[in-house]
């Protein structure tokens, strides 16, 4: 069974007002990081820890207990991760 609480269009609005911002700078930022760049474009996780707004100790709770959370790749030392994949992330919370 499936229960839904209602939540007031004033709610919704503000919400959605609070977190447009952040979701238009995570957007910039992944259009800048593949702008002219051929294949799949990775990105550090301290790009991922700034554009998601959330510490590399959660990055790695997340990946570690997230199911949705995309998978990272190892360069060298580096955790890198493709921006596509961090894309559908965001797109969808």
């Amino acid at each position: 069974m499936n229960i839904s609480i209602p939540i007031e269009e004033e709610i919704k609005q503000a919400i959605a007002k609070a977190i447009e911002p952040y979701l238009i700078a995570i957007n910039n930022r992944l259009e800048e990081l593949t702008f002219n760049k051929p294949g799949p474009m990775l990105i550090s996780i301290d790009e991922v820890s700034s554009m998601l707004g959330i510490s590399r100790a959660t990055i790695y709770n997340r990946i570690n207990s997230d199911n949705n959370f995309p998978t990272p790749k190892k360069e060298g030392k580096s955790t890198m991760f493709k921006y596509t994949d961090i894309r559908d992330y965001v797109d969808s919370l």
